[in-house]
């Protein structure tokens, strides 16, 4: 919605109270070559389409397809970090159904010492 409001010109509503995520979804491990790759097809339970930023996809008739390595972007905002990292995990990325689907599990990882030492030196 964010993108889409920029590109038609919207007022942009910006939540002050929320935290977001992303994830990077990626066919395969970074490094694969792109022609074992490009044509596989992928599917996603539809309610989760708004969280899902495409890449390298395009349509084939109805269908999703894969174009290279690096897939799209799944986003998240929930009221803390903890919140939107479960949710990012457990109820969005679960239902994506990509072969050979690779992405990194330890995002927010140090996010509470980065938080601690700006804080520290009233940085935030």
């Amino acid at each position: 919605k964010f993108f889409i409001d920029l590109i038609e010109q919207k007022p942009i509503q910006f939540p002050i109270d929320l935290i977001s995520v992303g994830v990077r979804i990626y066919c395969c491990s970074p490094g694969t070559d792109d022609k074992d790759i490009k044509g596989r097809y992928f599917t996603f339970d539809k309610d989760i389409e708004p969280y899902l930023w495409f890449y390298s996809v395009s349509m084939d008739k109805e269908n999703y397809m894969v174009e290279d390595g690096l897939v799209m972007v799944v986003t998240c905002d929930q009221p803390t970090l903890q919140g939107a990292v479960k949710k990012i995990y457990d109820d969005y990325i679960g239902k994506i159904n990509l072969s050979d689907i690779y992405y990194r599990s330890e995002i927010s990882k140090g996010v509470e010492d980065t938080v601690a030492f700006l804080k520290k030196h009233q940085w935030l």
